[in-house]
């Protein structure tokens, strides 16, 4: 029927055992007609109880109940008794049913108090104990006749209703709490991990100040509360909905509690995660936004930092990481526990720890940073660990530089994790990475530079993000908005992986102003009522457009204020909280708060169309202040031309009206900064997004530039997929296949987007010769042992290989023979080739990013919903991951949008991974934009 089970005690609830008379017992009124009630509506049920399971079967068997109740938890079952949770846990879990999502009937009360320490809800009944005694039941009855099916739900369902309200933090509750609580808090956590990782118990210490009397709270949404100790003396805090623990009113002055818990971990990547890779095993804390709450109870909002300090015992062939450095460990038979110094404060979404079988590399360079990486056995033979220390260190130094402020941290650790579903996280001093980044075949320039960047990214939130926190999550934008920008900025000047200047526009700027154009755009910054929303704001507004809009700060400002500014700003708030008026104030440029009100509290850009004739002359861009819009000269034989904007420092869109393709032409030719150049097809190509030029003219300056074989070329190609993934009959097959002639052997890495559009022109035209051509080609270079970059699979995916192992090599040619038995006999089912091709294979999620978007672009519109259905078939994982990264941001707004769409709720509904809340909303965020796009 519903997400719900019920755990029933034993004497006093079932059986009434004050009759001493084994003659005289039988099951209490009311009892059987509440079980037919259950199974009815399909409910599963459990006895948890502390007495023996011998006892109870026989009297079951006494009266004739023994088929009643098949599931049972007893005394030889558990090590500990009520008040302790441990009966109730392992009754919810025989029954498959988490423990939050139960009802517990007692009489008792211990027996309540461990229904609440198991985040269960209650139902009280009255026998020895009076109503008002029962104040932490959610309902209190005489009698078990007194409670049916209605009651229950009832329960559950404010149960459920207290924990998806209590389990999110809104901006009112946390700014209430810190105007409470005056600072000074110190965490200790003495945590033991399970075996084999399973998760983690021990004892949490929370030190306050307190600015007055009040009851505070602290966010806990673990598997188990223990014992509660405040200022010394035990008590029952009211653990509301399993979410918030609520502390007896305490008057100002300094307090203390201490607290056992136990936690399950999980696999979803949030809170305490435990991945398994190649038989060794990772666990590991990632608690943005509110998840450090998940693990330990806490302070769960940004602007109340503590001082955080870790003993962790553990298996000993693991190693432990946290925000800081180890102090000593202490080793015994079995475990080593491993006991770190404590750290500077930090808000509870940055502190860290991870712990695994993990092989370490340690560095000391120019920066005299101590620094370390840490990843599994089987990355070591692939860690280019030089590169990634030579690149760490030297943007130390100028990070440090830049913002006029030591690093700010005693060590710094890059932690590679298998499985992390995010590019990074920021925990400070302990960054965690995806392990994706330690290549296993030779890169291509633009890996290295997103990895450049990624690392740049996650390094300069030591300073932004992390030493100075933001008070709400209103201000995430300015944590990650400014980390995209400074890390393109970085790289700009290490001029190591390509121009960044360039890949700054095409990775940050475009795509904003992309998403910028769909009806799901919001302001940068948004009011941000809860913490549920914040994890909803992590997108292209918040990073890419923000990052633009904080490009424009500087250019207006100026690069030397622009950084004096920020040394004021890290120096006023140094291990505080900052908000954007404090951001903003510390420029001491009053302009900034109207630029504020016009660009980050607003949605969309402004568009300029300009004409290059004598009279020149700009219009007013939506009354928009402090546009910084350059001027170009640009001379062509005996004309001058004046361009707008070509450094595209402004964000908005900026075109040319009248400008003929051969004037164009030789202005791109003529300018020697490739930004220019970029800038000049970018106008252009803005003017066929405004319909002031046409598809086959944009095409055709791009096929002229193909000489040039460069960054640029490579723009305007990427263009053009994106609108002939939608209009491929505006696509000129004999343009394509000179451009395509003209670089496809040139350079694998540099010239893929060119040799993309020849291959889709090919298919278009059912060319099968020409095809086949190019196949044989591949191959021969697969047989030389090449690393190869191709994409004959359709838009938007780029798939790198290397060729050295055998099964790579048998994927590889399996693709190619796929692609072209999909594209050249359409007719043939989709679902019955992959079976056929397959075998038995399984794939990986890596594997299967690489080889099933190559059915779906080759399959005619029909088979769409087959395909989804050998999706479901193949992925032996949830499917958010791969789909979020595979489908949606690639493929979905192309063809088979509608028809993908229409597919997605049967697929939703079969993947247990979704019954997740957090999960749900990130997909009700994804899907509302997908479909926007789509529809």
């Amino acid at each position: 029927m519903q997400n719900l089970g019920i755990l029933f005690d034993w004497d006093g609830v079932i059986i009434d055992s004050s009759k001493l008379h084994e003659n005289s017992w039988e099951i209490l009124s009311g009892i059987r007609e509440l079980i037919g009630e259950l199974k009815e509506n399909g409910i599963p049920y459990c006895i948890a109880s502390s007495t023996p399971k011998a006892n109870i079967e026989a009297v079951l068997n006494k009266v004739g109940a023994k088929e009643l109740f098949p599931n049972i938890v007893a005394a030889e079952d558990v090590s500990f008794g009520k008040p302790h949770p441990e009966v109730f846990l392992k009754a919810a879990q025989t029954i498959g049913i988490a423990a939050k999502n139960c009802v517990v009937i007692e009489d008792a009360m211990d027996g309540i108090e461990a229904a609440i320490r198991a985040g269960a809800a209650r139902i009280a009944i009255r026998s020895t104990h009076r109503h008002k005694e029962f104040l932490h039941a959610h309902l209190t009855v005489d009698t078990v006749k007194d409670l049916g099916i209605k009651e229950i739900l009832s329960v559950h369902a404010s149960h459920k209703s207290d924990y998806d309200k209590y389990s999110k933090l809104s901006k009112e509750d946390a700014h209430f709490r810190r105007g409470s609580v005056k600072g000074n808090v110190e965490f200790r956590a003495d945590l033991l991990v399970a075996s084999e990782g399973r998760g983690v118990s021990g004892t949490v210490t929370i030190r306050w100040e307190q600015k007055k009397e009040a009851s505070i709270w602290l966010d806990y949404r673990g598997t188990e509360l223990g014992q509660v100790l405040l200022d010394g003396k035990e008590i029952l805090p009211d653990w509301k909905g399993g979410a918030r623990l609520i502390l007896p009113k305490t008057e100002s002055g300094f307090h203390t509690v201490c607290i056992n818990i136990r936690v399950e971990s999980n696999r979803s990547g949030m809170g305490l995660t435990l991945v398994n890779a190649d038989q060794e095993s990772f666990l590991y804390t990632n608690f943005v936004p509110m998840e450090a709450s998940s693990l330990y109870p806490c302070m769960d909002q940004p602007d109340i930092k503590a001082h955080f300090q870790l003993s962790l015992t553990c298996q000993k062939d693991w190693l432990v990481i946290t925000n800081t450095r180890e102090a000593q460990t202490v080793e015994t038979a079995d475990v080593i526990r491993h006991d770190f110094c404590k750290s500077r404060p930090l808000s509870s979404y940055l502190w860290h720890f991870s712990a695994g079988n993990f092989v370490s590399v340690s560095y000391e360079g120019q920066s005299s940073v101590p620094m370390r990486l840490f990843f599994r056995k089987k990355k070591q033979a692939y860690l280019d660990h030089d590169v990634i220390f030579s690149l760490v260190d030297r943007g130390v130094l100028w990070f440090e530089k830049f913002f006029g402020v030591p690093f700010p941290y005693e060590k710094y650790d890059q932690i590679f994790l298998p499985g992390f579903y995010w590019g990074g996280m920021e925990n400070a001093a302990s960054v965690v990475l995806r392990e994706e980044i330690l290549f296993e075949s030779p890169p291509s320039p633009e890996q290295l530079f997103d990895r450049g960047n990624l690392l740049l990214h996650e390094l300069s939130h030591m300073w932004f993000g992390d030493l100075v926190t933001m008070k709400w999550w209103d201000d995430l934008w300015l944590n990650e908005a400014f980390a995209t920008w400074v890390s393109y900025r970085a790289q700009r000047d290490f001029k190591e992986f390509g121009n960044a200047e360039l890949v700054f526009l095409e990775d940050v700027l475009h795509k904003a102003m992309d998403e910028d154009d769909l009806a799901s755009t919001h302001p940068v910054v948004v009011d941000c009522p809860d913490t549920e929303q914040a994890f909803l704001n992590f997108d292209a507004i918040t990073y890419q457009k923000g990052a633009c809009l904080i490009q424009q700060i500087c250019s207006h400002l100026g690069e030397t204020r622009f950084s004096q500014g920020l040394n004021h700003y890290l120096q006023s708030y140094f291990d505080k909280n900052a908000d954007l008026n404090d951001f903003l104030t510390a420029f001491e440029d009053k302009d900034l708060h109207k630029f504020s009100e016009q660009w980050l509290m607003s949605t969309g850009y402004p568009t300029l169309k300009y004409s290059l004739n004598g009279d020149y002359r700009t219009e007013e861009f939506e009354n928009r202040d402090y546009y910084p819009i350059s001027r170009k000269l640009v001379e062509v034989k005996d004309e001058s031309f004046v361009f707008l904007n070509l450094d595209q420092k402004g964000y908005g869109r900026v075109y040319i009206a009248g400008l003929k393709d051969s004037s164009l032409i030789e202005c791109i030719k003529s300018c020697p900064e490739p930004i220019f150049k970029l800038g000049l097809l970018q106008q252009y190509w803005n003017g066929v997004w405004h319909l002031e030029y046409s598809v086959p003219q944009y095409l055709g300056i791009v096929c002229s530039l193909a000489e040039n074989n460069d960054f640029v070329l490579q723009a305007g190609i990427r263009k053009l997929l994106q609108i002939l993934s939608m209009r491929s009959d505006l696509l000129d097959y004999s343009l394509c296949q000179n451009l395509g002639k003209t670089v496809y052997f040139a350079s694998d890495q540099q010239n893929r987007q060119a040799f993309l559009l020849w291959i889709h022109s090919l298919y278009l035209k059912k060319d099968r010769k020409s095809l086949c051509e190019i196949r044989d080609g591949l191959e021969l270079r697969l047989e030389q042992k090449r690393a190869l970059e191709l994409n004959l699979a359709g838009l938007g995916e780029a798939v790198s290989y290397s060729l050295d192992s055998s099964e790579e090599c048998r994927l590889h040619n399996l693709r190619l023979e796929l692609i072209q038995a999909v594209r050249l006999e359409p007719k043939s089912t989709l679902h019955g080739l992959m079976n056929q091709k397959l075998g038995n294979h399984t794939l990986d999620s890596a594997t299967f990013g690489k080889v099933a978007p190559s059915y779906f672009w080759c399959a005619e519109s029909s088979m769409v919903s087959e395909y989804f259905v050998c999706v479901t078939k193949l992925l032996k994982q949830p499917l958010d991951m791969v789909l979020k990264h595979h489908w949606l941001n690639s493929m979905f707004p192309g063809r088979y949008g509608k028809q993908a769409l229409n597919c997605l709720p049967q697929i939703l509904n079969e993947d247990p991974s979704l019954s997740d809340r957090r999960t749900l909303i990130r997909w009700q965020s994804l899907i509302q934009n997908w479909a926007r796009l789509c529809l």
